[in-house]
């Protein structure tokens, strides 16, 4: 991979929130955000790893290495908030 992997504790959350197919609002590295529902984990061309979310409607790619923080939006008792 181009960058390193995300903390195996924080990479747990990740995979909980495409299990359960939470609402996500994600906080990236250049403070802006993204939101949309998850749903797998994968990696990109580049070999960086992604979180795959449905934002309205289309199917986007976001790079783990770029997120600081992954707010759930859905009320369940596993996590609200999780900072990378």
């Amino acid at each position: 991979m181009s960058n390193p992997i995300i903390d195996c504790a924080v990479h747990d959350y990740v995979e909980i929130a495409c299990m359960y197919g939470f609402d996500l609002t994600l906080k990236l590295d250049d403070e802006s955000t993204c939101q949309g529902k998850a749903l797998d984990v994968t990696i990109d061309n580049n070999r960086d790893e992604c979180l795959v979310i449905e934002e309205k409607g289309k199917t986007l790619q976001v790079v783990l290495n770029r997120v600081k923080s992954m707010k759930v939006i859905n009320e369940n008792p596993h996590f609200e908030i999780v900072d990378f």
